[in-house]
């Protein structure tokens, strides 16, 4: 992918509004390509330069116009790496950038003779480094106020030398830590394609006492929580909820026993969202409301930089459990409302993610219109969505346009939607992971053909004996959506009824 692309489509919408007033902070000139340039990209996420070009300078593009065009694609990246450092200094100061920019400070000042300004920088980069666990970071700290060392410091230097040498046992623990996270995501990631289940706790019990770690993850709990959100990519991906949910409650609890310091809470709080999310999962909606409401007391002391990014996550998740916990107009008007905020500042995932899921919604009240307006609103092609949130979800975006069309009678527009997810769809639909998405699939092409098949008894058994289900308590939430569809049109029932029957079981 194109690294300019890349860039300015990772931006958030405000920072991506904001980011032309920053390239002109110092003095704001005409016709600047390099802003021009980022317009276009913004505008269109081509990976070919030649219309771009064209564009820039009106004319088709020849050899000089493509250095002045790669002149500017240079300045522009400048320009967006300086933003995105100083904007994350902003956002959130116990980032490593922050710290890095006081070092840099401290160093400058000790190179230019004015080292009481350098200590004092300094020393609250060192307080910050300590508050973020970045042990790296700490040593470059150590070793500048060794170097700078002076019989007017405040401390000692042998209490100096003692806490390097005592955080660099941490980092040489962090760096086995780096390792195991690496062996388990290998692993994982073998579990990911095998149909076999895998005992998460013995497999990281067991990785932990190779690289002498078990004692350090309870005393700190960020490394714990690094290794557990690798875990969950492979259960995002396989869908095996059921059996992640009791460790990751047990490992929680296991923590929490010792205490979270305000330190942690950046660690605290993904541990309630992932916990919150794997209970909604596996249909647990007043348990996952329970966890949530911990999430958002804990987000009233967070930071700015961490209600921006929880925030948005606890909207949504909470109106899922509004929504099957039988108060839909409750949930649609969460999402509406977090939606129309400018207030609340959404990623691109958590727009797209809102979109969609208010969509889902407004489906299940069978407002067909307002679906479509919702699928409007994303504005981006499947390949700029695949960028940005991955392959399944926009297949799953797919299926509910299909469904769409096809309930406001559009036929052939959800037969051409279906030709283009055989076509893009494909290597996914030859995972195991995605028999139930290709059994849809197939059954959906069939009823779009001849919807009469809806009322053939034998047509039904051939839909109810097509899936092969797990025990109703480990089944994905999400499958039994699109199933639950399929089943209301053949028994001529309100979408949601049949819904919710299947969700509570």
């Amino acid at each position: 992918m194109d690294h300019l692309v890349q860039v300015i489509h990772s931006l958030s919408p405000d920072d991506q509004k904001a980011f032309p007033g920053f390239i002109n902070r110092l003095r704001k000139k005409n016709n600047r390509k390099d802003l021009e340039l980022y317009h276009l990209v913004l505008q269109h996420d081509s990976e070919n330069a030649n219309p771009i070009v064209e564009h820039l300078y009106k004319r088709s593009p020849n050899k000089a116009q493509k250095e002045a065009y790669y002149a500017n694609r240079k300045r522009l990246l400048r320009h967006l790496s300086d933003f995105i450092i100083i904007r994350s200094q902003t956002t959130d100061p116990s980032k490593a950038a922050s710290i890095l920019g006081k070092i840099n400070l401290a160093r400058y000042l000790f190179e230019n003779d004015d080292p009481g300004l350098g200590w004092k920088y300094l020393i609250e980069a060192e307080d910050q480094a300590i508050n973020g666990e970045h042990y790296d970071l700490l040593n470059s700290i150590y070793n500048l106020q060794i170097e700078n060392y002076s019989p007017k410091c405040r401390q000692e230097l042998t209490v100096i030398i003692d806490k390097r040498m005592r955080n660099k046992q941490m980092e040489d623990a962090l760096e086995r830590a780096n390792i195991a996270c690496a062996v388990v995501k290998q692993q994982l990631e073998k579990y990911r394609l095998q149909p076999t289940p895998i005992d998460f706790e013995k497999l990281v019990k067991e990785i932990l006492q190779t690289y002498a770690l078990d004692e350090l993850v309870s005393t700190r709990p960020r490394l714990l929580y690094k290794i557990i959100s690798i875990s969950r990519s492979a259960i995002l991906a396989k869908k095996d909820f059921y059996a992640f949910e009791p460790y990751l409650i047990s490992q929680y609890k296991m923590l929490a026993n010792n205490g979270f310091n305000p330190s942690q809470r950046e660690t605290q709080l993904g541990f309630l969202y992932m916990i919150a999310h794997t209970l909604y999962r596996n249909r647990k909606f007043e348990e996952s409301s329970r966890y949530l409401a911990e999430l958002q007391a804990l987000l009233l002391m967070a930071s700015k930089g961490q209600q921006a990014r929880y925030y948005p996550r606890y909207i949504q998740l909470l109106a899922a459990n509004k929504v099957f916990g039988g108060a839909l107009p409750e949930g649609i008007r969460l999402l509406t409302d977090a939606l129309a905020d400018p207030k609340i500042k959404l990623s691109h995932q958590d727009r797209l993610n809102m979109l969609v899921n208010l969509g889902v919604y407004h489906f299940q009240q069978d407002d067909l219109d307002l679906v479509h307006q919702c699928f409007l609103e994303i504005n981006h092609s499947d390949g700029w969505c695949t960028k940005i949130m991955g392959s399944e979800w926009v297949l799953k975006k797919n299926f509910m346009e299909v469904m769409l069309y096809f309930d406001l009678e559009l036929t052939d527009l959800a037969e051409s939607r279906i030709r283009s997810i055989e076509r893009k769809f494909k290597p996914l639909f030859d995972s195991p992971n995605y028999g139930k998405a290709a059994t849809f699939l197939r059954l959906l092409k069939q009823v779009i053909q001849d919807p009469n098949q809806l009322k053939d008894p034998g047509f039904q058994n051939r839909v109810d004996t097509s899936f092969e289900w797990l025990p109703l308590e480990q089944e994905d939430l999400q499958e039994m959506a699109f199933y639950a569809w399929l089943k209301s049109k053949m028994q001529q029932r309100p979408y949601r009824e049949v819904l919710l029957e299947l969700a509570k079981g």
